[in-house]
């Protein structure tokens, strides 16, 4: 009798490990995979980017398909463990303090820029045959820097810092419901 108590209680025990192990395994090998490419379109203001990915390299290109001059920047993330080298690329510069090659020319309505060549080095000592590097490509409105007066000068820059459109704004127009989205997945394996 003394016994029957706790083999009621770890029986108990028994069934809810039990049941409470494939929501366990699911929470666990769930992953995510995207790729490819996506145009962003902002009001009148579009770039199309081309990428290449070959042996570790990968050429970008970017092309203004928008109504007018832009100028372009473009970011690579990747693991930590590996390294990205601007191998080659006329007309990009490489910013340390944030992460960007920028085109140093602006780029017209319809124009292409030339290739930048970013070479990927993997870790020592690891044998992959395929990696994964992010790149972001942004474009600026090309607008009249001003002197210290406050008044327009005649040169041209790149408008980064600019707002296009505030967050309120933009779930106004296009009803953002982000927030209320969730993300389900099936029970273990890849969704």
């Amino acid at each position: 009798m003394k016994y029957r108590k706790y083999l009621l209680v770890a029986a108990a025990l028994v069934v809810i490990g039990a049941t409470s192990i494939k929501p366990a395994m699911a929470y666990f090998t769930d992953s995510h995979q995207a790729s490819g490419t996506v145009t962003v379109h902002l009001g009148d203001l579009e770039i199309t980017p081309k990428e290449d990915a070959k042996e570790w390299v990968k050429d970008i290109t970017v092309t203004n398909t928008g109504d007018y001059d832009v100028f372009v920047r473009v970011k690579a993330i990747c693991g930590s463990q590996y390294g990205v080298k601007f191998t080659s690329g006329n007309d990009w510069s490489y910013n340390a303090d944030d992460g960007y090659y920028y085109y140093n020319k602006m780029l017209a309505k319809k124009d292409v820029s030339s290739v930048l060549k970013l070479t990927i080095e993997p870790p020592k000592g690891l044998d992959y045959d395929t990696f994964n590097v992010v790149i972001v490509q942004e474009a600026a409105k090309a607008v009249y820097a001003k002197d210290e007066n406050g008044n327009k000068t005649d040169k041209l820059v790149a408008a980064w810092d600019d707002v296009i459109m505030k967050q309120d704004v933009f779930n106004a127009k296009f009803h953002d419901n982000t927030e209320t989205q969730t993300d389900s997945t099936g029970e273990g394996g890849n969704n």
